[in-house]
């Protein structure tokens, strides 16, 4: 890289650099050995620390994943869901499945416990273990009372397995490892805050011991005749200063007062895709966007004339490469002096990895948000995110003393739909309806699929006659879709139990859902395929 005639470092540290060769050699191995060891420590600290966060993210995303697995064989479709079916439907299919689904459940529990941390974390994990083999223990006489076609009550009663403990406990562990991992990346965000305090220390110590160094040439200075051919010999040492520029991690350029570009890194030529004659000579607008340039540019000369050692330090913006790509970066910028001429050292950190984590980061977690609170099914809320927003809702309509609406909902005859035709297409039909929910639906409703073919919504300041006119619309349309299957249209409709109310005289929504659900059944009572409205108040 060429060095622009009369550089700072040139102009005046340089001029004298071989008079301190000769008579202070050692304060100049000392700085040559404290820049090595500072780079070498800042490199090394940047490897441990992205070692560190992979194996923590690692560990965070596996456990996360087996936890959503072991989730989903306590729900609808797993070993739970499929064992609860045996025991109501007495079909041999569903027992086929059973022996694999509690293997793998095994298997996901042991891989848990060999990642758990803490023994809250194994003794949760022992409850959850504890549930399934309750299950299995009872599989043989689960197995005989279907061979024996028992009676659905006998056959619930000998296999009863109380599963809300292990349930409670997998959402705790859920809980718990979200937690940690949180505060996994609130340490590793204070180590980068650290690291960048670090780098500003170190271009700190760099330039004093620097400024140390010149004010010692400075005051061995002797006639003028002598700083010339001083000044001569110092071209020769040029490459020092160079090799210092290019053993940085990050990109440095040095400008004038103008933003005019003096001299550079080798670091700067590959990130920004510029040869040297390129870059030479060019205003920093060629790497800083203008806007980015301009608005602090006035900022520059203020804190400058005003002697600050560093202006500013990790301000994020964007910079540009010369195929007009962006880098999210971190500038800091320092003023230097030579003689009556104004220089800035910008050092420019490339954080586009940093951000590209963030965003995975971000989009990871509200996926396992999503997993969390929406049935995987249809994508509606389940039932656990529905009580948790519910109750935040029913808040604020006892605040401002507005009506809320609660809709049960049930598929009418949706046992003859998965006999007939198969649990595929009830799932058609299941996400079908959920679909035209959504629909007509407001977006500050909650929907719900509650349990099976039920689901329940909530409609915020509502009153009866709106309700009773939104319920009435809703089995009109699910009455008008139809699903095929084989050549045949297959259509259903559903039944609404509805309650509307004020929430002053509860604090759970729970007296709501018991009055629609009282509703409902009076719906089915008198034939299905209606609206009933229940118009008391507990």
């Amino acid at each position: 890289m060429k060095t622009p005639k009369k550089t700072f470092f040139t102009h005046h540290p340089f001029l004298e650099l071989q008079k301190i060769i000769v008579s202070n050699n050692l304060i100049l191995f000392v700085l040559i050995v404290l820049i090595i060891v500072i780079n070498a420590a800042g490199f090394f600290s940047v490897k441990w620390l992205q070692a560190e966060w992979k194996q923590q993210y690692t560990v965070y995303q596996t456990k996360q994943t087996l936890y959503v697995d072991l989730y989903r064989e306590s729900g609808y479709g797993g070993f739970i869901h499929a064992f609860k079916n045996a025991v109501l439907r007495k079909k041999p299919t569903y027992l086929k499945s059973l022996s694999k689904r509690y293997h793998n459940v095994e298997a996901t529990v042991s891989a848990l416990k060999a990642l758990a941390t803490s023994i809250e974390e194994k003794t949760k994990l022992q409850e959850v273990q504890n549930t399934f083999d309750s299950y299995w223990q009872k599989y043989d006489l689960l197995k005989k009372g279907v061979q024996e076609n028992w009676s659905a009550e006998k056959l619930d009663k000998q296999v009863f397995v109380n599963d809300e403990a292990a349930l409670k406990a997998l959402n705790q562990l859920i809980t718990i490892n979200q937690e940690k991992f949180d505060r996994s990346v609130e340490k590793n965000n204070q180590l980068i805050q650290q690291m960048g305090l670090y780098e500003g220390v170190s271009l700190g110590v760099i330039l004093f011991f620097s400024l140390m160094l010149y004010f010692a040439m400075r005051k061995k200075a002797g006639l003028v005749g002598k700083v010339l051919r001083m000044q001569k010999e110092a071209v020769a040492n040029k490459e020092l200063y160079e090799a210092t520029l290019d053993s940085m991690v990050d990109a440095c350029i040095i400008t004038d007062a103008t933003g005019k570009i003096e001299n550079f890194n080798q670091i700067a030529l590959e990130r920004f895709g510029y040869t040297p004659d390129e870059l030479m000579g060019q205003p920093i607008e060629i790497l800083i966007p203008e806007g980015e340039h301009k608005k602090n540019h006035a900022h520059y000369m203020d804190s400058s004339s005003m002697h600050k050692k560093v202006l500013f330090k990790g301000r994020e913006l964007k910079a540009i490469t010369k195929n007009g790509e962006l880098l999210s970066s971190e500038i800091t910028v320092t003023p230097l002096k030579q003689s009556e001429d104004l220089k800035f050292v910008g050092i420019i950190h490339d954080i586009s990895n940093r951000m590209k984590l963030m965003e995975q980061l971000g989009s990871l977690l509200n996926q396992l948000r999503d997993e969390a609170t929406k049935d995987y099914l249809t994508g509606l809320l389940n039932r656990k995110a529905f009580f948790e927003q519910a109750d935040q809702i029913l808040l604020s309509a006892k605040e401002s003393e507005k009506p809320i609406a609660v809709l049960m909902i049930d598929i009418d005859y949706f046992k003859k739909v998965n006999d007939s035709f198969g649990h595929d297409v009830g799932d058609r039909v299941l996400m079908a309806v959920a679909k035209a929910f959504k629909k007509d639906c407001r977006e500050e409703d909650l929907v719900c699929r509650y349990g099976g073919e039920e689901f329940v919504i909530l409609l915020d300041n509502k009153d009866e006659e709106p309700a009773l006119e939104f319920a009435s619309r809703l089995k009109k349309i699910i009455q008008e879709i139809s699903i095929s299957e084989q050549g045949e249209q297959i259509r259903f409709s559903i039944s609404i139990g509805l309650t509307v109310g004020n929430a002053l005289s509860t604090n759970s929504i729970e007296p709501f859902i018991s009055r629609a659900d009282q509703a409902l059944y009076q719906a089915k009572a008198n034939g299905r395929n209606r609206v009933e409205v229940n118009h008391s108040e507990e």
